[in-house]
């Protein structure tokens, strides 16, 4: 009993770990404003990551929700954006 809610514990997490995801960090030239508006040029040009997969309900099937993350850096900082839609829920 114990070994069977053992191995169904585990199976998530298996599922996760085979999962490797890659994003890639875009360089800007210009100065960034962290205020929320994604308005610089180096966020129009930078490479987002969507191929999300959700925990909850089932873990590993495609997201609902359109998820997009970037990634950019200058010589001094590295920045993260992240836009999160949202339908909302019926």
């Amino acid at each position: 009993m114990a070994y069977r809610l053992l191995f169904a514990l585990l199976i998530p997490f298996s599922i996760f770990a085979q999962t490797k995801y890659e994003i890639t960090s875009t360089p800007f030239s210009e100065k960034i404003t962290i205020d929320g508006n994604l308005t610089e040029l180096g966020w129009k040009e930078a490479k987002y990551v969507t191929n999300f997969t959700q925990l909850k309900p089932i873990p590993g099937k495609a997201s609902r929700k359109q998820t997009k993350v970037a990634m950019g850096h200058t010589e001094e900082a590295i920045y993260f954006a992240a836009i999160c839609y949202d339908t909302g829920d019926s």
